[in-house]
């Protein structure tokens, strides 16, 4: 596989974000549920519940390709190929809407002190999603060369 190593780094780079956006949403979602900070009212954001299960997802999804990846020499069939797809697909989506939104909700934070955690938060989606998008894009790499697709690389594809 030629881009089998680039792809492992990435689903391991991408296991370990998800990891920190884990800790991190579930660092503020505990944070919000506590009544004595709020004047005795809990509250949650929807959208750290979010960033929570999509980074639940990613570290499931990545463990489980990471797995694939040295399991088998190539994709086999084209169901296993839309698989591969739509799954990391599906996970770039729910990343996407999930730091956009947190980026527009808490941008006043940038300036403030107290906002350190909310930063992180913030960041660590972001980091996500990238590292998703160039995922993505090896495993589109990945699919063209196994459907013996070589000339992908030096121009339209098939």
């Amino acid at each position: 596989m030629m881009h089998e190593w680039r792809r492992t780094v990435l689903y391991s780079f991408f296991t370990v974000s998800s990891f920190i956006l884990f800790g991190l949403s579930g660092k503020r979602l505990y944070h919000t549920m506590q009544p004595s900070l709020h004047n005795g009212k809990t509250f949650y954001e929807p959208i750290v519940a979010e960033l929570l299960l999509s980074s639940l997802l990613g570290m499931i999804w990545a463990c489980y390709a990471l797995r694939v990846i040295h399991r088998r020499d190539g994709l086999g069939n084209v169901y296993a190929a839309v698989f591969v797809v739509l799954t990391p697909l599906m996970l770039f989506v729910l990343h996407l809407i999930g730091a956009a939104i947190a980026t527009s909700v808490w941008a006043f934070c940038i300036d403030f002190h107290g906002c350190r955690a909310l930063a992180a938060l913030v960041t660590s989606a972001w980091i996500s999603w990238t590292t998703l998008t160039s995922t993505l894009v090896f495993e589109a790499f990945n699919i063209a060369n196994s459907l013996g697709c070589s000339e992908c690389r030096r121009g339209p594809c098939c």
